[in-house]
């Protein structure tokens, strides 16, 4: 059974415009024989969607795919995965989690260089986070994140606010120690 068949039937089991014309050629549409309806609808046969088996349908289905994903996703390298999952990472970029700096990219809020404290989704609480203005000496964030800056004196970059929550993240890159060192020497944008 297509996801779109069962998705389809979900829908129509709490519909209130249904159509008898187009749930008569549905699979789920059963008819019973019922004593007694004789005498109070004038036939004896009910008309109706089989409701349990939709919805045994739909789990059966669901944990199909759901054993599909596992799978694929155990063949994935662990890059590959979607950053949705994103865990901090050890290694060669820093050794202690608690001290790693990120480029952080919102969809509306703009570019933040923060240590992340907790990630849910697109949110996060980042802690020590700068907000980037502009930066000059780098053509990405990519490279950002990678080099730091070229021409500190051009930047503008925020003062440093002790912790903050910033919505729809789009971005998330690790800065390497070089990185960091360059942007914490940006001295800070103000009026």
């Amino acid at each position: 059974m297509s996801c779109e068949y069962i998705a389809r039937a979900l829908r129509c089991l709490v519909a209130t415009d249904w159509e008898q014309e187009k749930c008569e050629k549905c699979q789920y549409w059963v008819k019973h024989k019922i004593d007694g309806l004789v005498d109070v609808y004038g036939t004896e046969e009910m008309h109706c969607c089989d409701a349990d088996k939709v919805c045994m349908d739909a789990a059966d289905r669901i944990e199909q795919l759901a054993a599909e994903n596992k799978e694929l996703r155990a063949k994935l390298p662990r890059s590959e995965i979607c950053c949705r999952e994103m865990k901090f990472k050890e290694g060669p970029i820093m050794e202690n989690k608690n001290e790693q700096y990120y480029i952080i990219r919102c969809d509306r809020a703009g570019v933040f260089f923060a240590k992340i404290a907790e990630r849910r989704g697109a949110e996060a609480d980042l802690v020590d986070c700068r907000r980037l203005w502009y930066w000059d000496g780098a053509a990405s964030l990519s490279q950002l994140a990678t080099e730091g800056v070229k021409a500190p004196e051009n930047c503008k970059f925020t003062v440093t606010i002790p912790a903050m929550t910033v919505l729809g993240i789009i971005e998330i890159i690790p800065c390497t120690d070089e990185a960091v060192r360059s942007i914490n020497g940006v001295r800070v944008w103000k009026r």
